[in-house]
């Protein structure tokens, strides 16, 4: 499975963002990648803090925000939960 990322400005990290998506990206074997995803696709909103000031920007992908420090393996249970509710 692909994953895209879209990260804030981090203008208020509370957390090692990069080495989150890495660890998730490592452990699960999923294709990380930045960007805008195809519709359809799924993307991770990673931001800094809970303000969550990044948002998704259309509907036909699965835009699941990320605002704070988790396990890979509660990323990964998140995703696959996202993804069977779709």
């Amino acid at each position: 499975m692909t994953v895209f990322i879209r990260y804030c400005g981090g203008c208020n990290p509370e957390y090692d963002r990069v080495a989150q998506v890495r660890a998730l990206g490592n452990a699960s074997g999923w294709e990380i990648r930045n960007g805008q995803p195809e519709p359809g696709g799924v993307c991770l909103l990673v931001s800094g803090c809970r303000r969550r000031c990044i948002k998704g920007e259309t509907d036909a992908c699965l835009y699941i925000p990320i605002d704070s420090a988790q396990s890979p393996r509660e990323l990964m249970d998140l995703i696959e939960k996202e993804i069977a509710t779709r």
